[in-house]
């Protein structure tokens, strides 16, 4: 016969949490108070009522079975070893019922507690607020703490505070889960043990520990501590390898050569190993708060790497078609770009689409294409309130009607008519003809005004616009196409058969989402008669929905081709469009709620060939399955490097508090900065490139850059990207965990993540794709850059260094590219003063020569009487005279004394033809009459032929 078993139950509903106390009335004050579902049995607990509790858990199918033990339960061997045997009874009459939830000890640190202390009161009697706040230890290491905590001695009670003191670190109202990843230190093995003290011991500094532990800080400063304080301390070092030489040499001196009760203070390294106690406040907060290599990537050299994926590329170009999609997995800057120029300057791609994320980027490739043949979509620059206008006709999925609008402006303009509402609307005959219902005026709310800035010149865009989208999708068509991500699934099927590349990941393209409210829904979904019979429908489905649940309303909604047909034929406000074209809705908090439009699948006429160096898989399989083929290419070492930065506090909310940025300018230095656009204005940032948009930009390739600021996406922001993906919400707990440990690239590190698997890689996914694209505008693989990494999410080639080492390597950088400049500027001063040099010896040859000419020639003048210089004299000196003039004439440097000197020779022989001719040439009138316009004409007076010479 079983004793009467106490329930109290605040909600029937499947999957609640389900308590259990001690106790006859404080089961019923616990649930009345905390609102919560609660069991109690007497002193011996629910083993004593088997068939009640089974019962129980038959009609409730709790997710969670949490035991809220009594205050001071630590202390009591008896209390204790009843735990136990609760957790025992109740794990096999779970697994006995074939139920899968989870079992916890819940602690608000009520375990050592005694009478007297805050901490010691039991479930009825602590606020809710702590209730919320406490942590839910597994009930399979819930032992552990007795084995390793159960002395009563104050320094070994303090340690089972640790997790608390960690875990605590979490937003209000939200009751934290301990995966038992957290504590695999105390059932791991003695070897296990020591390959992760050797792990952490060769990742963790001295510094950074003093800088993360206000204790540790103060023993490093050899500040005289109690001995308890000691004892926590030589309980860290324990672990670590030299951590009693460490301890040795900071322990204040009083205590290495003290006696008596506190002569084995030294010693208590050793102690603390004898005990085999394993761990401390600090081992948690350096394992928790530190980035931890666990091994080192295997990497490839570059050009390997290109060929592997050539290969890849190539079977995928030549595979049969059948609708498969291709992913290629590899590195920024491999070549991606490349390959696909190599193929089309080949001719092997002579029909194909080239898929790009933005136009941007379209237009970049194209500028690639010097001397190749092909057709590029054109980007739709229209006034902004049309933009706005055709913007939620693309959220409902209405590329077809932005098309038919489009159409008549161009061909038509607009015209004005009154309606029945005495309105301005949109006339459209041809449209409404296509459906086969009476020509009639469509009235989109803002419509006419949004085209009221439609000029001439917008119409003839909007025509060449439409012109090249039609040569595009024509089958005549046999060039290589280059469109935007958009574009090609919006017109996919016009493709069908030829090779589509697709540049960067696309699946952001997949669908679109609009957020509303519940009474913006309700205002709109009732907005028209003809349609207020779906309106409430689908209301009454949407109030019902639980927070953060989806909803399938394809069920709801008519048929996708009767939402352009009703837009046509009624009056319908595009907002209700929205509602009426969508698949999915999620229902977030406080009435918000998100409504999914799927866009167009891709068709089985073609394949596709994605290269992206962080491609989004996992969102492609859920969306295309079997079809997804992954060709992997493996890591590529780098020819550059990434070196990163964790103890730096980088948040949003953290450099939004910042008064001034001169710490991280000094961290980033002179490097152009990617970060968040709000915060752009304190760096030397790219002008193109900020968090969230990064992808496929070309320009700082080979030059150093800092990646400043975490990337830690709002949870909401990614269970609304995780459904848009198509993941169901359903069974999954959206709970968030502090700083729990998870292993990623190669690393382990804290991160405010999920506890869902699923949802944790895709947080993961999400953040690694988007610093890995921002380093990898640097393209380290091909240049010797460096990326700065100042953020905790590591990278999987980062070399994690602290901030202190990266100020001292940027010093050494200075010093280096200062000593680079100077020995380039002697450089470039040696080769000026050679050249100088070598100027000088020429002049002064020159001037030798000229020195021995003029000589020369005066001395023919001066003995030109026939009776005084033989004919062969003067002969000779005529033939030198004219080969000093010619060898001027040709260097282009003729000067005025020497022409002097020609011009006198010739006037004393009488001879004026040679002295006509040198008037003529050209290079000569060019370099001399410059210097003859500044002669004083008395000078030129004294030539016989002064007057041609000053003409």
């Amino acid at each position: 016969m079983e004793l009467p078993m106490q329930n109290a139950i605040a909600s029937y509903e499947i999957g609640q949490d389900l308590w259990e106390c001690e106790g006859t009335l404080k089961p019923l004050i616990a649930s009345h108070k905390h609102n919560i579902n609660v069991v109690a049995a007497n002193s011996t607990g629910t083993p004593s009522t088997p068939w009640q509790i089974e019962e129980t858990l038959k009609a409730l199918k709790p997710s969670r079975y949490i035991l809220a033990v009594d205050a001071g339960c630590f202390n009591n061997t008896d209390v204790f070893n009843k735990i136990l045997k609760t957790i025992e009874f109740i794990s096999k009459l779970r697994d006995k019922l074939g139920q899968t939830f989870e079992i916890f000890v819940a602690d608000w640190k009520q375990f050592f507690a005694t009478e007297g202390q805050r901490e010691f009161k039991d479930v009825d009697e602590i606020d809710t607020l702590i209730l919320k706040r406490c942590t839910l230890v597994p009930a399979s290491i819930f032992s552990v703490f007795k084995d390793e905590f159960g002395t009563i001695d104050t320094p070994q009670r303090r340690f089972s505070y640790i997790y608390i003191e960690k875990q605590l670190l979490h937003p209000p109202n939200s009751t934290k889960t301990l995966s038992e990843s957290t504590f695999d230190l105390y059932t791991a093995t003695d070897t296990e043990f020591e390959n992760e003290q050797k792990i952490l011991a060769e990742n963790i500094d001295i510094s950074f520990a003093k800088t993360q532990n206000l204790l540790f800080s103060r023993f490093i400063a050899q500040e005289k501590l109690t001995s308890e304080e000691y004892f926590e301390i030589a309980v860290n070092l324990a672990g670590f390898k030299g951590g009693e030489k460490v301890y040795q040499e900071y322990l204040h001196s009083d205590y290495l050569e003290a006696g008596g009760r506190l002569a084995n203070i030294k010693n208590f390294v050793a102690i603390a190993r004898q005990m085999k106690v394993k761990k401390g406040h600090l081992f948690e907060l350096l394992r928790t708060s530190s980035v931890l290599r666990l091994k080192q990537p295997v990497t490839i050299p570059a050009d390997e790497a290109y060929e592997i994926l050539k290969n890849n590329f190539n079977s995928a170009l030549t595979a049969v078609i059948d609708g498969s999609i291709y992913s290629n997995n590899a590195d920024t800057g491999i070549g991606k770009t490349r390959l696909v120029l190599e193929n089309l300057k080949s001719g092997r791609l002579n029909n194909c689409v080239i898929a790009f994320k933005t136009h941007t980027l379209k237009d970049d490739f194209a500028g690639e294409l010097k001397g190749l043949t092909y057709k590029k979509q054109i980007e739709l620059k229209l006034p902004e309130a049309l933009t706005k206008f055709f913007n939620k006709l693309y959220a409902c999925g209405l590329n077809s009607v932005v098309y038919q609008i489009l159409t008549e402006l161009a061909n038509f303009g607009t015209s004005r008519y009154p309606s029945k509402h005495d309105s301005t609307i949109l006339k459209m005959d041809t449209h409404a003809k296509a459906y086969g219902v009476k020509p009639t005026y469509i009235q989109f709310d803002g419509l006419v005004e949004a085209t009221n800035d439609v000029d001439k010149g917008v119409r003839e865009h909007i025509r060449e616009y439409l012109a090249v989208n039609k040569e595009l999708c024509s089958s005549e068509c046999e060039l290589p196409k280059l469109v935007t991500h958009d574009f090609l699934l919006y017109r996919a099927k016009a493709f069908r058969g030829i090779p589509i590349i697709i540049d960067e990941d696309f699946t952001n393209s997949l669908y679109h989402s609009v957020d509303l409210n519940i009474g913006d829904i309700t205002n709109i979904a009732h907005s028209s008669d003809r349609i207020d019979f779906w309106g409430k429908k689908l209301v009454g489905e949407l109030e019902v929905m639980k927070e953060f649940s989806t909803l399938d309303i394809t069920h709801i909604n008519p048929d996708f081709s009767d939402i352009e047909k009703s837009i046509y034929t009624y009056s319908l406000n595009l907002d209700v469009a929205v509602l009426y074209s969508a698949t999915r809705v999620l229902k977030l908090e406080k009435g918000q709620f998100t409504f999914y439009v799927d866009k167009d699948v891709l068709p089985l006429t073609n394949n596709y060939i994605q290269l992206s160096a962080t491609p989004r898989n996992d969102i492609l399989k859920q969306k295309y399955g079997d079809r997804v083929k992954v060709l992997e290419t493996p890591t590529v070492a780098l020819k550059g490097k990434i070196r990163q930065v964790v103890d730096v506090k980088t948040s949003k909310t953290q450099l939004r508090k910042l008064e001034d940025f001169n710490n991280l300018q000094k961290l980033v230095a002179d490097d152009i900065v990617i970060t968040h656009k709000e915060f752009k204005k304190h760096f030397k940032a790219d002008s193109k490139c900020h968090h969230g948009n990064v992808e496929g930009y070309n320009h700082l390739t080979g030059q150093n850059i800092s990646f400043v600021g975490e990337l830690k996406l709002p949870h909401q922001a990614l269970i609304k990207q995780f459904v848009g993906a198509g993941f169901s919400l359903k069974g999954r707990s959206l709970r968030l965990i502090k700083n729990q440990l998870v292993t990623f690239n190669n690393y382990r590190f804290g991160l405010h993540s999920f506890e869902d698997k699923d949802l944790l890689q895709f947080q993961l996914e999400a953040i690694n794709a988007q610093q890995e694209q921002a380093v990898g505008r640097a393209r380290l693989v091909r240049t010797e850059a460096i990326a700065t990494v100042i953020a905790h999410f590591p990278l999987l080639q980062s070399k994690i260094i602290s901030s202190q080492e990266l100020i001292e390597q940027r010093d050494t950088e200075t010093l280096a590219i200062a000593s680079v400049k100077i020995e380039e500027l002697e450089t470039a001063t040696n080769v000026a003063e050679t050249i100088i040099k070598e100027e000088l010896v020429q002049r002064n040859e020159q001037t030798t020569e000229r020195n021995s000419t003029i000589s020369t020639i005066q001395s023919c003048i001066e003995n030109s009487d026939q009776a005084r210089c033989s004919d062969n004299e003067r002969q000779s000196a005529q033939t030198e005279l004219e080969a000093f003039v010619q060898k001027k004439l040709e260097g282009n440097n003729f000067d005025l004394q020497t022409t002097k000197l020609f011009i006198l020779f010739y006037q004393d022989t009488g001879n004026s033809q040679p002295i006509e001719e040198m008037l003529e040439n050209e290079m000569f009138l060019a370099s001399s009459v410059r210097q003859f316009r500044n002669t004083p004409d008395a000078e030129l007076e004294k030539l016989t032929i002064g007057k041609a010479i000053a003409k």
